[in-house]
């Protein structure tokens, strides 16, 4: 039932955590004489404690978007899909949470760490798996009126 306007908000939400995986999340620039390392969810830094954190992220946004899949094709369980998208959205947290803390407390030792737009993709996730909660929610209730006029 991909007509459903929440099956779409859950598409866009995962294709946006697709693309969050695959772009940069920002630019380390050290304090060494070397140059600038763009960090991805996918780069591993000799700093202590940037690889577990790394780890971390990458494993909430692929965990992220399996669930969103599941989802998507869950539509005949609005309960559980209620659910899977309240998971979605702890998860998409936790990922800014795990993020944040590689970006503010592990890279200044190491250098300079800026952001790029694309750090923002999971945040914009939260907002589309709020929407399509909301959507199941309504399809949830025009179920049960209907059941009530029966």
């Amino acid at each position: 039932m991909i007509q459903r306007k929440q099956s779409l908000f859950l598409l866009c939400a995962l294709i946006l955590t697709i693309i969050a995986l695959c772009l940069p999340l920002g630019t380390l620039d050290p304090k060494a004489l070397t140059g600038a390392v763009v960090v991805t969810e996918f780069t591993t830094l000799p700093q202590e404690g940037a690889g577990i954190v790394g780890w971390i992220g990458r494993g909430v946004l692929v965990l992220s978007a399996v669930v969103c899949l599941l989802s998507i094709f869950d539509f005949k369980d609005r309960k559980r899909q209620i659910g899977e998208t309240v998971f979605c959205v702890v998860l998409c947290l936790l990922w800014a949470v795990a993020e944040g803390y590689r970006a503010f407390v592990v890279f200044p030792s190491a250098g300079t760490f800026t952001f790029h737009w694309s750090a923002c993709l999971p945040i914009v996730n939260i907002i589309l798996y709020l929407m399509a909660r909301h959507g199941i929610k309504q399809d949830e209730e025009l179920i049960k009126s209907m059941d009530r006029i029966r």
